[in-house]
């Protein structure tokens, strides 16, 4: 299997979700291998060069002299759930990807309006010769990868005393169903953590427009719900958007328990460790 490219250059423009600041980027197909970050005065690293961390509420890149960016899990899943392998992120303004409309629907539409490039390169499969994974008692989480030829996500999600409750969806994810089963589904938090997320200089550019607020009785998204069981749909995003961290195609089946960003960057660590 060949690895993938753009065919030409997309740009992203919109705010930042934590800092409600302008943030825009580029897109641009790249003869070099892999996923490479430019910034502003001239810096570029390849993802690898790249420290990254997870918290409840996204992820943060860090690179060697002090570049920074925020959020970039929606735009990654995207590129790998389109099988994009070779690509320059080019940072124009801001230290967030745009939230656009809190789902990855806007990033997969344009990577596939502009068109895909097969390269003369083999693509670099990570595959799992035994599972592999780490269960996380302090919070009641899981999460494992099993060795299998294609992509697959299996997700349960658990929040008890709210409209969220319990939720679990499976599915083999490929450009066509990334983009229309997993793609649309948005952000969303809890209406109890918005002053938490105030108070840490979260959420800034947080509105009803790129996020669904879950509150006590009621459930507020523009246009309502676009599907019965978005919050775990978007679940799989995050976690597609986090394993592309790996800066290699995976080939595994990922199974998920009441999981976050933490525990995926976590997991991403132990298994690129392996695969160094």
């Amino acid at each position: 299997m060949r690895r993938r490219t753009l065919k030409g250059e997309i740009s992203f423009r919109g705010t930042g979700l934590h800092s409600g600041d302008p943030a825009e980027c580029v897109l641009k197909p790249s003869c070099d291998k892999g996923f490479i970050f430019s910034f502003p005065g001239g810096n570029s690293f390849c993802l690898e060069e790249g420290s990254f961390s997870g918290d409840g509420r996204g992820v943060t890149l860090s690179f060697p002299t002090g570049e920074m960016i925020r959020t970039p899990e929606h735009l990654l899943a995207s590129l790998v759930g389109h099988g994009i392998d070779d690509v320059e992120i080019s940072i124009i303004n801001g230290s967030e990807i745009p939230a656009m409309d809190g789902s990855a629907i806007e990033f997969s539409s344009a990577i596939m309006e502009g068109g895909i490039r097969e390269k003369e390169d083999t693509k670099d499969f990570i595959t799992l010769p035994v599972p592999f994974g780490k269960e996380y008692p302090d919070h009641n989480s899981m999460m494992w990868l099993f060795p299998y030829e294609g992509f697959k996500v299996t997700c349960v999600i658990d929040f008890p005393g709210t409209l969220i409750g319990t939720s679990c969806l499976s599915l083999e994810i490929d450009p066509s169903t990334f983009h229309s089963e997993i793609a649309p589904a948005r952000t969303f938090a809890l209406g109890t953590e918005i002053s938490w997320l105030k108070e840490k200089g979260l959420a800034r550019g947080g509105s009803l427009e790129n996020a669904i607020l879950v509150e006590e009785g009621r459930i507020l998204a523009s246009g309502g719900l676009r599907y019965g069981d978005e919050f775990v749909r978007h679940k799989i995003l995050d976690i597609i958007g986090d394993m592309a961290l790996l800066g290699r195609p995976l080939r595994a089946h990922i199974f998920a328990f009441r999981t976050g960003h933490r525990t995926h960057v976590d997991l991403v660590g132990r298994i690129s460790s392996l695969f160094r």
